[in-house]
């Protein structure tokens, strides 16, 4: 036995291989066997690939599933894939790159691309080496001369004012290369800008007659200056080719002008008022390319609170200043952009001015001119002194939390002033099924538990009343 021990060393030494125990250690002491371990080789194969036909200068990705097959009995480390030979500039490995580890009895996905650039049948290596071997395959491709070129492929508009549209007949946008007819399937806009280009005539699906061409009516409306531009791709009937056309215009809006004001309000104390921003006398807006307004509004912060959905701003100074972007130019109604509420609340004065400052268009030239407006508290009472109130809280109710619960949740609210505060959970058909909190608030935040460990599983209504302030939330409760 001992005698046959140096040939397995020098086998070990010349394959770099793994040993494995044959038998236990107990069968060294007979006859029946001399074998201790056994040699396990890596091993793995793979297969031809063929991409099919495809006209040049399109592109082809193809995944093959399970490309690399361990057919060993110990994982094999994939060192490297690659393509050679003389067309292998049509081919190239897009996915599964390698170095990879493959386990036994798994396999490995890889992703090639067929993209040739010239006509005829195309043929290349990959070479798929391991650490124990390189194998050969063969990949494989058939390319044909594309079908149709487009003969327009840069079409410019030039520059159109913001608001007009310019038309331009293409007469030949795309040539049939062939002796037969080309159906051309689509023609859909590819962006970038998918708004300001439209086809107005010859739209697909259309069919080019031998040799022919197309011809196309295109349109560049601009609603917003700057340069832009957009494209047309071409889907063939039975190919994968799809040749682009480039669209590109250049808008320019005129300059306009414009007057952004708000009102002279009043209200009591408690009481919710509208604040409108409103655009008047106006001239050229829509041609100026603008599509939107920014503007502040800023006010004296002991006289309202923002509630409901006016954004909360910051405080500067004793002054709320609530930026507002993105104001749309389209009217709620009559010349009104937006309105947002407030509480009119008793601080230390009855009044403020309501002014907009740093106006500005979005995406336009407009010269904006601001007017103040103003607010006035009214039906004031001078006996029981001043009402408390903090001006740098917000009034608001928040979604409980968690929810949908199961059976405890949490419901946060803020208060701005002492006064009388009702919390209160509706069903869905507006019946009282509790009272989460009822009596005076300070100014804060205010934090109540809502068991509903009783109720049966559902949608619920939990409302706020605190002052003349309303708001309401929905809960979801699932057991």
């Amino acid at each position: 036995m001992n005698a046959r021990m140096p040939h397995i060393v020098l086998i070990l030494a010349v394959f770099c291989v793994t040993l494995e125990p044959a038998a236990p250690l107990h069968a060294q002491l007979s006859d029946e066997s001399d074998a201790v371990f056994s040699i396990v080789i890596p091993s793995a194969r793979a297969a031809d690939v063929d991409m099919g036909r495809l006209s040049v200068g399109a592109v082809r990705d193809t995944l093959i599933r399970d490309f690399a097959v361990n057919t060993g009995r110990a994982a094999i480390h994939i060192d490297t894939i690659f393509i050679r030979g003389s067309d292998a500039d049509a081919f190239s490995v897009v996915g599964g790159y390698d170095p990879v580890l493959v386990p036994q009895s798994a396999a490995h996905d890889v992703a090639f691309s067929f993209h040739p650039s010239s006509a005829g049948f195309k043929s290349a290596e990959i070479l798929l080496r391991t650490q124990v071997d390189t194998q050969r395959y063969v990949i494989r491709g058939d390319a044909v001369d594309p079908q149709i070129r487009v003969e327009a492929d840069l079409v410019d508009f030039g520059v159109v004012p913001v608001g007009a549209t310019r038309d331009t007949v293409v007469h030949a946008i795309v040539r049939n290369l062939t002796a037969g007819s080309v159906e051309i399937t689509s023609a859909e806009q590819a962006g970038p800008d998918r708004e300001q280009f439209t086809v107005t005539g010859g739209s697909a699906p259309f069919i080019i007659a031998p040799f022919g061409t197309h011809t196309m009516t295109l349109r560049f409306a601009p609603r917003r200056g700057g340069r832009t531009s957009g494209s047309i791709r071409f889907h063939v009937a039975g190919s994968e080719q799809a040749p682009v056309a480039q669209l590109f215009g250049e808008g320019v809006g005129m300059r306009a002008q414009a007057v952004l004001t708000t009102d002279t309000l009043s209200a009591a104390p408690g009481e919710i008022v509208h604040i409108p921003i409103r655009l008047r006398e106006e001239r050229n807006i829509t041609l100026s390319g603008a599509s939107a307004l920014r503007t502040e509004l800023c006010y004296d912060a002991a006289v309202l609170v923002p509630v409901g959905v006016t954004p909360r701003g910051r405080i500067e100074s004793g002054r709320r200043i609530i930026p507002m972007t993105d104001i749309p130019l389209l009217p709620l109604r009559d010349d009104i952009l937006i309105e947002l509420p407030f509480m009119a609340v008793l601080g230390d004065r009855t009044s403020t001015v309501l002014d907009l400052r740093h106006s500005t268009a979005v995406g336009g030239d407009v010269d904006i001119d601001e007017r103040s407006g103003l607010f006035e508290l009214s039906d004031l009472c001078e006996e029981g002194g001043m009402r408390l109130f903090s001006s740098g809280g917000s009034l608001r109710l928040e979604q409980n939390r968690p929810n949908p619960f199961n059976a405890m949740t949490v419901v946060e609210f803020e208060t701005i002033e002492t006064a009388h505060t009702r919390l209160i959970v509706r069903d869905l058909h507006g019946r009282v099924i509790r009272v989460l909190f009822d009596g005076p608030t300070v100014p804060g935040v205010h934090h109540v538990t809502f068991d509903a460990g009783d109720l049966v599983s559902g949608t619920y209504l939990y409302e706020l009343r605190s002052g003349s302030l309303h708001l309401r939330r929905r809960m979801q409760l699932v057991k």
